[in-house]
């Protein structure tokens, strides 16, 4: 029924989300909130629609986008990687 087409989008917005692509994300969680209408899928649509338009969520403070999101990914994962160390 309508639940799991809800659950089906909603999965959709979140594989766009790990994959950073927020924009895509937020029109499958709004999707999926047509579908379902539950409080934490609306939640998730306005914290994907913040990222995409680089503001980090709980900060209301916009984040200048680097023009190169390689560099960007590359400095995660060694920071990861040295707080893994630790």
């Amino acid at each position: 029924g309508r639940g799991f087409y809800g659950a089906v989008w909603n999965n959709l917005g979140v594989c766009y989300a790990r994959q950073f692509l927020f924009r895509k994300a937020a029109n499958c969680f709004e999707t999926a909130y047509e579908y379902q209408p539950d409080e934490e899928i609306r939640e998730e649509a306005e914290l994907a629609w913040q990222l995409a338009k680089g503001i980090l969520p709980g900060t209301g403070e916009k984040r200048q986008v680097p023009a190169d999101p390689q560099k960007v990914l590359l400095k995660w994962e060694r920071e990861y990687r040295v707080r893994q160390k630790q």
